[in-house]
């Protein structure tokens, strides 16, 4: 049987009459929905309780939007393929929204080979002339100040050590002293005096100049031994600068 028409079990819901009003819509009855289009009235028929479903309400309403009988199996079936469409139409804009999310950019990458770094010595850490007696300590700071302990006597000059550094403009260095004490050692002998507490101005680190230049100067402690032996006394420690 032709899907257009009913099925034989439902022929009693749809009864048609024909209208003699002409008019351009459809005017709902209280006993059913009167097209003036076609010229028929289409009569509501009391269904049986287990019948009446929204599915012959739907059967009724769309035989009238589509100006033909559908039947209760079209109607069912054009609902599902009404679902799929609009499903598939919900995920064919969502991935069509996935593939516009989708987006590149250049990046670019950079980078500064600065110039080697050199530092030198220009003038050496100066404890002065020193009368041991009893022994002490002889301090000459980084920032230019000194000071002597015990029963020694300081004198003569006392200045810390001074270095000269040169590299890539603007740039920070920081630098990095002697970790324990060094001996100075009698020339012409082997007695021994120990510099420590190493300190430097700028602490710790600082920034070369525009030209790329900067100093820094070095200070530390000389311990001296009682009756120490007279002579001069020399030796030498290490510093060094990195960039920051």
């Amino acid at each position: 049987m032709s899907n257009c028409e009913p099925e034989p079990q439902d022929r009693h819901l749809l009864n048609v009459q024909p209208a003699s009003a002409p008019a351009s819509r459809m005017v709902k009855k209280s006993s059913g929905i009167f097209n003036h289009n076609k010229q028929q009235m289409i009569n509501y028929v009391p269904l049986p309780r287990r019948s009446a479903s929204k599915d012959h309400v739907s059967l009724l309403v769309a035989a009238e939007i589509s100006r033909r009988p559908v039947c209760l199996e079209g109607i069912i079936t054009m609902r599902n393929s009404l679902r799929l469409a609009v499903v598939g139409a919900l995920a064919v804009a969502s991935f069509a929204g996935s593939a516009q999310a989708a987006t590149s950019a250049t990046g670019t990458a950079t980078a500064e080979v600065l110039s080697t770094l050199t530092v030198t010595n220009t003038s050496a850490l100066q404890f002065g002339q020193i009368a041991a007696n009893n022994g002490g300590t002889v301090s000459v700071n980084a920032n230019g100040s000194a000071s002597a302990s015990g029963s020694i006597v300081s004198t003569g000059t006392r200045a810390p050590a001074t270095f000269a550094v040169t590299g890539s403009p603007n740039a920070s260095v920081i630098v990095t002293l002697p970790s324990g004490p060094i001996n100075l050692t009698r020339s012409g002998g082997s007695e021994t005096m120990a510099v420590s507490a190493f300190n430097t101005a700028p602490s710790g680190g600082f920034q070369l100049d525009s030209s790329g230049a900067g100093s820094f100067a070095v200070g530390g402690t000389l311990t001296v031994a009682a009756n120490q032996a007279s002579g001069s006394y020399s030796g030498s420690f290490s510093v060094s600068v990195e960039y920051q």
